[in-house]
This record gives C-alpha cells, sequence and structure tokens, in this order.
C-alpha cells in the first residue's frame, strides 16, 4: 500500500517515521479493501466502511456513486473488494478512483447466507478506526466471504472457522494442545470452555463452570 503526497506536480511517499498513516492536502492512497458497511448519503453519495490490511478501518466518502453510468459504483457495493485510490484532507477520505477485484456474487444466493456475510461484516467493524490494520484479518474476511459465496463448505463451519481465527488473530486463541487443563491427562475426546478457552477431559468438564463444547 501506498501514501503519496503531491509536490510540485510529483507524487513523494509521505510515511511518518513509525510506518503509520499521515494524512496530508492532496494525498492518495492506494489500498486494496473490502467494503464492509455503507450508508446512503444526500442524493447520490455513499458513505463506505472499508477494511485495510494495512491501516485498519477507514471511512470514506463515495460521491456520485448512485449516479447511472458512476466509475465507482460497482466497488462501492456491500462485500466488494477493490483497489481504491483516496483524496485525504483534514482526516477525511473521498474516493476518487476504484477498480473491482471480486464483487462475491454469490452472497446473495440466499437470504442465511447473506445474513451470515453481514454477520462477518459487523465482526469486523470492530476493527481499530484509522490505526494500524492486520493483513490477515482482511485475508480472513476475503476467504470466508469467498468460502460462502462458492458455497465451498456448509455455513456453520464457515462461520465457526471464522470465529475461530478471528479470535486467534486478536489475541484470543484457545489452548488446543490435547492435554487437559485441570487433571493433565492426553485426551482423545476433549471439550472446549468458550470462555476460558481451554480444553478439559469429560471427567473434568463438571468442575469448569460453565458449559464445555465438543
Amino acid at each position: 500500500f501506498k501514501l503519496y503526497f503531491s509536490k510540485g506536480g510529483k507524487r513523494v511517499k509521505m510515511l511518518d517515521k513509525a510506518g503509520e498513516l499521515s494524512i496530508h492536502r492532496d494525498s492518495f492512497t492506494d489500498l486494496g479493501n473490502i467494503t464492509s458497511e455503507l450508508v446512503d448519503y444526500k442524493e447520490a453519495d455513499k458513505i463506505l466502511t472499508v477494511l485495510t490490511g494495512e491501516y485498519g478501518k477507514l471511512t470514506v466518502a463515495a460521491r456520485g456513486a448512485k449516479r447511472k453510468g458512476s466509475r465507482i459504483s460497482a466497488a462501492s457495493q456491500l462485500f466488494a473488494y477493490s483497489e481504491m485510490t483516496l483524496f485525504a484532507y483534514n482526516g477525511r477520505f473521498q474516493l476518487n478512483e476504484a477498480t473491482l477485484l471480486e464483487q462475491f456474487s454469490g452472497i446473495d444466493k440466499d437470504i442465511e447466507t447473506m445474513a451470515l456475510a453481514s454477520y462477518f461484516a459487523e465482526v469486523l467493524g470492530c476493527e481499530e478506526e484509522q490505526g494500524q490494520g492486520n493483513p490477515l484479518v482482511l485475508r480472513l474476511a476475503l476467504n470466508s466471504l469467498y468460502a460462502l459465496a462458492k458455497g465451498m463448505y456448509p455455513r456453520p463451519r464457515v462461520k465457526a472457522a471464522f470465529e475461530l481465527r478471528y479470535c486467534a488473530l486478536s489475541g484470543y486463541a484457545p489452548d488446543l494442545s490435547g492435554d487437559c487443563a485441570l487433571c493433565g491427562t492426553a485426551m482423545q475426546e476433549a471439550l472446549l470452555a468458550p470462555q476460558g478457552g481451554l480444553l478439559y477431559c469429560r471427567s473434568c468438564s463438571g468442575q469448569i463452570g460453565e458449559r464445555g463444547l465438543p
């Protein structure tokens, strides 16, 4: 991803020393991102929430996105994966150009698939606003939406994989070593305690104060 500042007719990369996002007048950012939320604004505009791998979550104004024949219309749809060029001014972003990379068109095939994709978007909306992004979160979002769109796996399986991986990326990975966290016995059949993120054998599962998941 690249952040540029227009100076003397040339585009010069402008990142601060910490590698964080610096916003200047006439700056442009080329970003691969997913539109996780959108709001209609005025007659022809949209306000997009986009998830990027490097800068986290950004709020972007897409002017004219609802006009017929708009060049940014396709990339301004919900769940669209696109490459955007943004104009930044006073801490705000405006969509200047966009190239659609993937629409995930199979997501709208039924209401349950659409609902699960919307749930993913809601979870991803918890990412830090205009902060340090995580490319692995963006990859997880892409893989999960692709699996839903193509019907590669049952929806409950995709949901479970998304939740477990997102928790791990957020620092809440369960201990799946295979030994009971209470008695230390090696287990062939274990129960997962969701709150503690640990595995217990059936003999100890009644002592953990929560219902274990097989």
